[in-house]
């Protein structure tokens, strides 16, 4: 919790008052709120539910219940701001630290505590909130963060096959009973697929730069020609030439769709993506070829075209949550959708 907390901090630490309160976008919290959100849900269910005490500031939840308040109105409430908000985010973590060293965390019969649920909520929460800020930061002008970790992108491809076959059987989808999962990852079922393969790592700015040049296509957000015929990207106040080998991100679903069709190939379902990304995980009589590449955390790929339709194979992005992938298959399937969470507050 306190790494989380860090992380939260460092993400605002550049930024004047005036910024942290501004709108941004109106489907983008003001920074401030967010911040006020992510203390609030933290007094909410570990100092309230599990402690049992009474909130810091009476109603104030009101305020930043995600739920009620639209993030169009967000900046317009009496929400907490300044050295109020900072003494209310400390407030709230000193009364969490007294409840962590008072509560049973053995053998407990309380839902909210066997397994480390709450804990889990709490940080999944606060990062989830992380990623929408950062969707902010990318949006303010002269923004450079404090620090920069290079060494998950500069990571080295791992050597396997370009693609992984994952064989027709029943795979279990979703998660188990134990521990913290958003609802809409249970409850966890067996679901019947036809074998395909899905590439083994994520789509390059290469490989993308390829069909951006080949079709005309919009390229990414972000993405401005040289003049030499390359490519720059702006990302937190840095200019920098793109790399080629780094994955392609900031791809809507057109595009993905459109990159998907012209490798000759298409996007997979909800199911493909999560049988291809965990592995047989049933007695069932199931396999994937190289499951242990699929799982690689390597973060280039390069994409080919195929030699029939529906029969090419990759990945955009990085993440589960954030992906979509092209197959192939011995028949088309429907195009996914996105997948929401109706407990995921943002």
């Amino acid at each position: 919790m306190a790494e989380a907390r860090e992380r939260t901090l460092i993400l605002v630490e550049p930024l004047s008052e005036e910024q942290l309160n501004t709108v941004y976008s109106p489907i983008l919290s003001p920074l401030a709120w967010d911040l006020g959100h992510i203390a609030n849900f933290e007094e909410l269910w570990l100092v309230q539910t599990v402690g049992g005490r009474e909130p810091m500031e009476g109603d104030l939840g009101r305020l930043y219940d995600a739920i009620e308040n639209p993030r169009m109105v967000r900046n317009e409430l009496l929400i907490l701001r300044g050295d109020e908000l900072r003494a209310y985010m400390a407030g709230v973590r000193e009364r969490t630290l007294e409840v962590l060293g008072e509560v049973e965390l053995e053998a407990t019969d309380n839902p909210n505590l066997r397994d480390g649920y709450v804990y889990d909520l709490i940080l999944a929460h606060e990062y989830q909130h992380n990623e929408t800020m950062l969707q902010l930061l990318q949006m303010i002008d002269g923004y450079e963060p404090v620090t920069v970790d290079e060494s998950v992108a500069a990571e080295q491809r791992s050597e396997g096959p370009e693609r992984v076959a994952v064989a027709a059987g029943s795979y279990e989808i979703g998660a188990d009973v134990a521990g913290f999962a958003y609802d809409n990852e249970r409850p966890r079922h067996a679901v019947e697929l036809g074998d395909f393969e899905i590439g083994r790592t994520p789509v390059t700015n290469a490989a993308y730069a390829e069909f951006v040049a080949d079709t005309g296509g919009e390229p990414p957000r972000y993405w401005e020609g040289d003049g030499e015929g390359g490519w720059v990207t702006t990302s937190f106040g840095r200019r920098r030439e793109l790399d080629p080998e780094r994955p392609v991100i900031h791809v809507d679903w057109n595009g993905a769709d459109a990159f998907a069709s012209w490798a000759g190939g298409r996007l997979p379902t909800e199911f493909e993506w999560e049988a291809s990304a965990t592995g047989p995980r049933t007695s069932a009589p199931t396999s994937i070829t190289s499951a242990s590449a699929a799982r690689s955390r390597a973060p280039t790929a390069t994409v080919r075209r195929s030699r029939a339709p529906c029969r090419c194979s990759a990945t955009f992005g990085s993440g589960p949550r954030r992906s979509s992938r092209v197959t192939r298959a011995s028949t088309p399937f429907p195009i996914p959708s996105t997948r929401r969470s109706s407990s995921a507050s943002r």
